[in-house]
């Protein structure tokens, strides 16, 4: 089955290190004409051989409470 880990930033220096580089936060800015971003989630999926799909979802529920996302105020960049 696919595996998840929500905010895996805080827990892993190679990931803190690719989610929060600054080209994300200067190509998210730049793409949404924002003066600056902050980071409020990361997500690390991953599908070991011969797992199934990924089912429709949404990700509210893993959202942080003091963050409401909006569509003025939020961006999701997926990497592969």
């Amino acid at each position: 089955a696919p595996r998840e880990i929500c905010n895996a930033w805080k827990a892993d220096r190679t990931i803190a290190a690719f989610v929060q580089a600054e080209r994300f936060g200067r190509l998210s800015a730049s793409l949404m004409a924002w003066p600056f971003t902050r980071l409020a989630q990361d997500s690390v999926i991953w599908k070991p051989a011969g797992a199934g799909a990924v089912a429709y979802h949404q990700d509210g529920g893993y959202i942080a409470a003091q963050f409401a996302p909006l569509r003025n105020n939020s961006l999701t960049i997926w990497n592969a």
